[in-house]
């Protein structure tokens, strides 16, 4: 166990040999009263990684998106699938769903518009994310044969 004072906290790093991982503890002590209080952040340390999904594709019939990606990770729990709006020129995602490990596909009914999609691997057991595939432009109800894949414009 590693020691570290930090102004009038001292920070703990264990070593722990059943996880890989490091437990940190940070203590700080009040002088008023001399009243203490435990802080433990886990910050996970794995050597393996959670590879992103890849070729993000959407399909339009109707209101209804349905996206594909190709899953390149063997240690996923699953996918979250996140839309976005463009607004002010900003897209701003929201998670809207999430699919089971090596499912590949996710629909949705929604309004004529234009959407952004990205999918993000997970793994809750070790709390890993991927990083998010590639973004998809959506266009529903256009007439512009909408959902054809177009990768956003650069931000």
């Amino acid at each position: 166990s590693l020691f570290f004072p930090i102004a009038s906290s001292f920070l703990s790093i264990i070593p722990d040999s059943t996880v890989p991982s490091l437990h940190i503890f940070k203590r700080t002590f009040t002088s008023e009263v001399l009243k203490h209080y435990n802080t433990c952040i886990t910050t996970i340390i794995s050597n393996d990684p959670i590879n992103a999904p890849t070729n993000l594709t959407a399909s339009v019939s109707s209101t209804t998106v349905t996206l594909n990606w190709q899953d390149n990770s063997n240690n996923e729990e699953g996918f979250y699938i996140e839309r976005g709006r463009r607004t002010k020129g900003k897209i701003s995602y929201q998670r809207i769903g999430q699919v089971g490990a090596n499912v590949t596909t996710f629909s949705e009914n929604v309004a004529n518009g234009t959407y952004y999609y990205r999918i993000q691997a997970y793994n809750l057991t070790t709390a890993r994310l991927s990083a998010y595939s590639n973004e998809l432009k959506v266009d529903v109800g256009k007439g512009k044969g909408g959902g054809r894949g177009k990768k956003p414009p650069k931000k």
